[in-house]
């Protein structure tokens, strides 16, 4: 079984794309797994999240209200990621250099202003 956070981005293509096809297509999965994702979490949910016809793929109204709190579950998760990314791209710390005093005259002021400006 799929984790619940893969199963809402699927869910939000399908309710997005709405056709089970095309949301597969979009996400590279095939549309029986996207379909299988999808019963899952309406079978885990005990809720119709989705009305699905010959032609077309709408929202219920709980489909309606599952989308917007899913929505907003996977920006938050986003969102904590891309800060922790950025934490471990981040340079903190003291840098110590050790050089050759003609060394250090010569290349050292250069090169520590470029590094200053690219990590204030």
């Amino acid at each position: 079984m799929t984790g619940q956070l893969e199963r809402m981005r699927v869910f939000l293509g399908v309710a997005d794309q709405k056709s089970f096809a095309a949301a597969a297509r979009a996400q590279h999965l095939s549309t029986s797994v996207v379909t299988r994702y999808v019963s899952e979490l309406e079978r885990e949910l005990g809720a119709q999240l989705l009305v699905r016809t010959t032609r077309r793929v709408s929202l219920t109204r709980p489909g309606e209200d599952y989308a917007e709190a899913a929505r907003a579950i996977l920006d938050e998760v986003e969102a904590a990621n891309a800060r922790a990314k950025q934490t471990q791209e981040t340079l903190t710390g003291e840098l110590k250099v050790s050089a050759a005093l003609s060394l250090g005259v010569r290349l050292l002021p250069k090169a520590l202003a470029r590094f200053r400006a690219q990590h204030p």
